[in-house]
């Protein structure tokens, strides 16, 4: 597979794990855990495309900090997302094992966080 076609793979999951979290929270937003999740799991994709753009090599690693630390290597105004990095963290694999509390409030803050973050984001792919 090529770099590009990696790129673009990376991409397409992201979104569709985005739609998949709209979705959710549209037809039963009692499912807050998948919601989070999918929006975890669309920005450690979108950064993952964006490493591999800037032909950065990274383990297979689920850490958001550790991602947005790579990226800021390339691109420093990635630092405004290390709390939302923190705090996505938590939705990566606790979030389905462990009995973290979620609100309604929650999944839309998790909502308008990847929102920011997909407006943000999008922008690094055009060329």
């Amino acid at each position: 597979m090529t770099k590009k076609e990696r790129v673009n793979l990376f991409l397409n999951k992201a979104k569709k794990d985005i739609k998949t979290a709209r979705s959710l929270n549209i037809e039963d937003p009692d499912f807050q855990e998948a919601i989070v999740f999918h929006c975890q799991q669309a920005i450690e994709k979108y950064l993952k495309a964006f490493l591999i753009k800037n032909n950065v090599e990274y383990a297979k690693i689920h850490d958001l900090e550790f991602l947005i630390q790579e990226a800021m290597k390339i691109d420093k105004t990635f630092e405004k997302f290390i709390e939302i990095a923190e705090l996505f963290n938590e939705y990566a694999v606790e979030i389905r094992y462990e009995n973290i509390p979620l609100s309604k409030e929650d999944t839309l803050n998790s909502l308008d966080k990847i929102t920011e973050f997909e407006n943000f984001i999008s922008v690094k792919f055009v060329k």
